[in-house]
């Protein structure tokens, strides 16, 4: 969540539109992310 707000206030209120690599790294963290919260865990 912290990721997308970051990316929301640097376009909505500093008025920089993201770049393509400012996307890669937002989709790589929330990729990262994904692997944590959805992996298999030991029981």
């Amino acid at each position: 969540m912290y990721i997308v707000a970051s990316i929301a206030f640097m376009a909505g209120f500093e008025g920089i539109r993201p770049d393509r690599w400012d996307m890669i790294g937002a989709g790589l963290a929330l990729a990262g992310a994904a692997i944590v919260f959805f992996g298999p865990r030991a029981v």
